[in-house]
């Protein structure tokens, strides 16, 4: 072998011990005390793991557990978190199985990639045989590598929770002039379709509301003008005045409560009523 050839063959070597350790403050990384723990969520604890009496490395803090790739702290109880039995499974909607020790998804649902969730079989992203098993989200009936995925035209939304058509709001784009799909949806954004300048997506992601309507963007209550009676800003979004409340459709604030009785009504009823009581 050629003297190059060694110093190539370290340096693979010296990266692939290197990549064997954590950094500093991670999980499994060193540490000099517990303050140092910063780099892992729920990994705040600093041990003596060669019984030196020197603590040396993060683990997890109590009733945390590492997963198995030591990347994560997973609440005990929670999906992949430890159980004695299923009744200590109470973390993770429908993973409330406790298999060898281990929370886990209950029958019918797969833990999602990240394994931080059950999904339904045959939903987005739980598992399938075919596409025929696939029934459980609307465009998501494509099965590929036995699990259910979005159908040609359709890409799954952040939360891997539905698929969205490409070209509309959220939905995938090479340029500007493919977003087509949803009004004001007509910027590109890495390669995503987003609201244009002046809009703002709504909780579920599915339309734009101008900065200054009823949901939409503000920074302080001067900037919701564009709704009436919806002049109030709260968690940084234009919302109803007290007093008001908003359509289902989102797109104008009533006074009061629609859905009660008015007073005036309850009377009509009762001297309507009276009369012929005492009639009788």
């Amino acid at each position: 072998m050629t003297a190059l050839g060694y110093i190539f063959t370290i340096v693979v070597v010296l990266a692939l011990v290197g990549s064997a350790f954590s950094a500093a403050g991670d999980l499994e990384g060193t540490c000099v005390n517990d303050a140092a723990c910063t780099g892992t969520p729920n990994a705040g604890k600093c041990t003596d793991t060669n019984t030196d009496g020197t603590v040396d490395t993060c683990k997890c803090s109590t009733g945390y557990l590492a997963n198995t790739g030591n990347t994560a702290c997973i609440a005990n109880g929670a999906l992949g978190g430890t159980c004695a039995t299923a009744a200590d499974c109470t973390g993770t909607t429908n993973a409330d199985a406790c298999t060898t020790l281990k929370c886990a998804c209950k029958t019918g649902y797969s833990a999602n990639t990240a394994g931080t969730a059950c999904i339904a079989n045959g939903a987005l992203g739980g598992t399938c045989a075919t596409a025929a098993d696939c029934t459980g989200t609307a465009n998501a009936d494509a099965c590929t590598t036995l699990k259910c995925a979005c159908k040609t035209g359709y890409t799954a939304n952040t939360a891997g929770t539905a698929c969205i058509a490409n070209g509309a709001l959220g939905g995938t784009c090479a340029t500007a002039a493919d977003c087509t799909g949803t009004t004001n949806a007509d910027a590109c954004t890495t390669l995503k379709c987003a609201c244009k300048t002046g809009y703002t997506a709504n909780t579920e992601g599915t339309v734009c509301i101008v900065d200054g309507a009823l949901g939409g963007k503000c920074t302080v209550s001067s900037d919701c003008s564009k709704t009436t009676n919806a002049n109030t800003c709260t968690s940084a979004k234009c919302v109803c005045d007290t007093g008001f409340s908003a359509k289902p459709s989102q797109t104008e604030c009533l006074a009061g409560n629609t859905g009660s009785v008015s007073m005036t009504s309850t009377w009509i009823l009762v001297i309507a009523y009276v009369p012929v009581a005492i009639y009788l």
